[in-house]
């Protein structure tokens, strides 16, 4: 199963004064022991570290970004050129004020990628879903 984690998710999961962090524990828990591929794009890891860095504090957003990128359980979709054109493709036509560059380029890579599911606590994704051909795990 190829999952895709959302800045809304991981960023959950990560602080612990968060109102969904509890939620975002009980899906770790249950994706440990699961046969999964996890994956970010590298658009969502600036949106993390950058979140992360402003909420809770550098250093521990510096071990978090070295673990993931040195124990790779999380791989790392890179957003090309093609990515980048497809997902302002998708921006330009939305008319959601509220949908971002970063999260057409989640729509992207979940249809170019043929990934089926997405974890994430943004509820805007759900009109998107049948359009993407993805799937939100909750």
């Amino acid at each position: 199963m190829n999952i895709f984690l959302d800045t809304s998710f991981i960023c959950s999961l990560h602080l612990p004064e968060d109102s969904l962090h509890k939620k975002a524990l009980v899906i770790s828990q249950e994706l440990a022991k699961q046969k999964v591929n996890l994956y970010i794009s590298n658009f969502i890891l600036l949106e993390v570290l950058t979140v992360l860095s402003q909420r809770k504090s550098r250093q521990l957003t510096i071990e978090f970004g070295r673990s993931l990128k040195e124990e790779a359980v999380i791989k790392i979709i890179r957003i090309d050129e093609i990515l980048e054109d497809y997902s302002w493709q998708i921006f330009q036509k939305t008319k959601e004020k509220d949908l971002s560059f970063v999260d057409c380029s989640t729509l992207a890579v979940l249809g170019k990628e043929k990934i089926d599911y997405l974890i994430t606590f943004d509820k805007l994704f759900n009109r998107f879903q049948s359009k993407f051909h993805f799937k939100i795990l909750k």
